[in-house]
């Protein structure tokens, strides 16, 4: 367990899980999920950014008909399947992955201050201006973006990036597709994974 919140940023993300209730913990992310952003130099100005990014204002990501989408914490469901490995994502299988991290947690919301105009889609990309920023050459400067549908689906699109997004080792397009935890999705070559913040805390607690 040691291990596991060692390799997990910011501190202030984890600290907020081991001290809060899991309702107390989904709120004060303002995300029903976030991106586990695998970092392999923490010296690295894709670490930096990640943290830096942290510190901004927030707000809640809105559906694409214009409601607000405000998260929700009921009784558990059944884990979803990855569509990769056909394993359900559950706490232990998410603690296995963060002993070899380190992760920092990027929630899905928007920044305050990125000047992203679309306030139903989370842009990913190297650009400050971006909600999720990975200053990382192999990531376009407007990279990709997520977006909540109608039904509070999570769906990603990508932006004719240079190096292209992949989900679960396929390519993805313009054509918006669903995204559910448990999913690997790839920034150029900054490697992610998408969890439920819900799932983050039982992970955390565990």
């Amino acid at each position: 367990m040691a291990n596991v919140i060692a390799n997990v940023l910011p501190e202030r993300i984890v600290q907020q899980a081991v001290r809060q209730s899991i309702r107390e913990f989904v709120g004060s992310l303002g995300s029903a999920s976030v991106l586990l952003v695998q970092v392999t130099d923490m010296g690295s100005e894709l670490a930096r950014e990640l943290l830096d990014a942290s510190a901004a204002p927030v707000e809640p990501l809105r559906a694409a008909d214009g409601f607000a989408f405000g998260t929700t914490v009921g009784a558990p469901v059944a884990p979803p399947r990855s569509r990769r490995y056909g394993a359900p994502l559950d706490a232990t299988r998410l603690q296995t992955m963060l002993v070899k991290g380190p992760y920092f947690v990027a929630p899905l919301v928007k920044r305050v201050l990125a000047g992203k105009t679309f306030s139903e889609r989370i842009s990913v990309g190297r650009a400050r201006n971006n909600d999720i920023v990975l200053r990382h050459r192999s990531v376009s400067k407007f990279h990709a973006w997520f977006e909540l549908g109608e039904e509070e689906a999570l769906r990603l699109g990508d932006a004719r990036s240079t190096n292209h997004t992949l989900l679960n080792g396929r390519g993805v397009g313009r054509e918006l597709e669903p995204v559910e935890p448990g999913d690997e999705i790839v920034f150029g070559s900054v490697a992610t994974t998408l969890c439920g913040t819900e799932l983050l805390w039982e992970a955390l607690q565990a």
